[in-house]
């Protein structure tokens, strides 16, 4: 019978195998006369001050039940958390999509949806306002597809195409249904998504253009906090602490680029729909958008022509090319993200510090 796989070191995302052997009803664990580590180096916020975690052969240990009950129990219940979270239990449907359109009677619409995500046990946000609606969702499959099923039958919102993915674990914390002016904050008068929208261009055809070479700018509208998990390769970057600084940074952009043609892309697509207009009203002669953003060309492409990762707005923090959690975190202290190098840095301790935050914690306790 094969051993089920563990790794005490890191439960959350195991790195390598690391057997789970039962002998005479005895659990084994650790020992000083393990093995040499089957990997070493694997970042972890579990390991102290972001060490390293290390993956070893687990030797029996006679008697352990015995000798410490409650070391056992908690060994087996890391290994049975993981093993049946794996194999038997279901997985959370994740789904992000908006659509611009006219909306009406938003409060009785909130409360609809509110009462039906709630009654579901669905965790996200929803906004709605008169220009559309924005929402990230997840739960039960189920539930999520007849969450889509009531947003489809609101006059305007019958062709919402949400992009799915999975987790493990709800990366949402509670249900919000929220009412905004905006469901994308822009501030610009006269750039209305319902009623007019740039080109769209898709994932593939991006790709394929990419790969003969063809003159291009990738312009990326997301903020700087987003561009460093991952971009486009060779993309313009616009330096941004807040989506509405986007019209003055366009302003600031050489005349030459403006003969070039542009693919403005963000994460899902949302702020390209009002990106990709500005750019054509300030002179921009061929402006596209990336349909479905980042994680459309994700889902369709993989990795290619992009490097790292994509950021996402929930407890995931960053997904890699195959929309797989990658073990990135926010820094508790400044909200900071960071990637798995970083959480090794020196600076990174847990709930209190990082690379971007620590001088200014060390000159606070000086």
């Amino acid at each position: 019978m094969c051993s089920p796989v563990v790794d005490f070191c890191n439960p959350i995302n195991p790195v390598h195998p690391v057997h789970f052997p039962f002998w005479d009803k005895n659990l084994s664990l650790f020992s000083s006369a393990s093995p040499a580590p089957l990997n070493s180096g694997v970042p972890t916020p579990f390991a102290p001050n972001g060490a390293a975690s290390q993956s070893y052969q687990l030797q029996p240990v006679a008697g352990l039940r015995e000798k410490f009950p409650l070391l056992a129990a908690v060994a087996l219940m890391r290994f049975t958390h993981r093993f049946f979270r794996n194999d038997f239990m279901p997985r959370i449907a994740n789904i992000s999509t908006y659509k611009f359109a006219e909306l009406h009677d938003l409060p009785t619409l909130r409360e609809r949806l509110r009462g039906q995500s709630l009654a579901s046990e669905l965790k996200g946000t929803i906004l709605l306002s008169p220009e559309g609606i924005n929402l990230f969702v997840a739960g039960e499959l189920p539930a999520v597809e007849a969450l889509v099923d009531s947003i489809r039958a609101i006059p305007g919102l019958e062709d919402l195409a949400p992009k799915w993915s999975e987790s493990e674990e709800q990366p949402f914390n509670r249900m919000l249904v929220k009412i905004k002016k905006e469901i994308i904050a822009f501030g610009v008068e006269g750039i209305n998504p319902a009623r007019y929208t740039s080109p769209r261009i898709s994932a593939r055809e991006l790709k394929q253009w990419l790969d003969e070479g063809r003159p291009v700018t990738l312009l990326d509208t997301r903020n700087d906090y987003e561009v460093k998990m991952g971009t486009f390769t060779g993309a313009k970057i616009l330096h941004l602490d807040h989506f509405k600084e986007f019209p003055e940074a366009v302003k600031k952009l050489p005349e030459s680029m403006k003969e070039v043609p542009m693919v403005s892309f963000c994460t899902g697509g949302v702020r390209c729909e009002k990106a990709a207009p500005l750019l054509e009203r300030e002179g921009f002669r061929t402006v596209y958008q990336l349909d479905g953003g980042i994680l459309k060309y994700f889902e369709e492409c993989g990795g290619a022509h992009y490097e790292g990762e994509c950021f996402v707005f929930d407890k995931r923090v960053g997904v890699d090319p195959a929309l797989q959690e990658t073990g990135s975190q926010l820094c508790f202290a400044c909200q900071e993200p960071l990637k798995a190098e970083e959480l090794l840095d020196p600076r990174y301790v847990y709930e209190v510090s990082c690379p971007y935050c620590f001088e200014q914690r060390v000159s606070a306790t000086a």
